[in-house]
């Protein structure tokens, strides 16, 4: 975790379903996208958003399970 402080998360949006906010977002959004470092690096998918008191949690399934 200590390696990913500072990353700045991106996701495509179904213009459809956006937020009001630009820097909010909906779970169901995130579930199934690619984790990846910024060199391409594939670490698996998300599979879940948990939400704990000061943060969210991001639950990524990895390839090897």
């Amino acid at each position: 975790a200590e390696a990913a402080r500072g990353v700045e998360l991106t996701a495509a949006v179904d213009g459809r379903q956006r937020p009001a906010d630009p820097e909010e977002f909906y779970d169901h959004q995130l579930v199934g996208l690619a984790v990846v470092t910024a060199d391409g690096g594939e670490h698996g998918s998300i599979a879940e958003v948990l939400h704990h008191g000061a943060q969210d949690l991001l639950v990524v399934r990895r390839p090897a399970g």
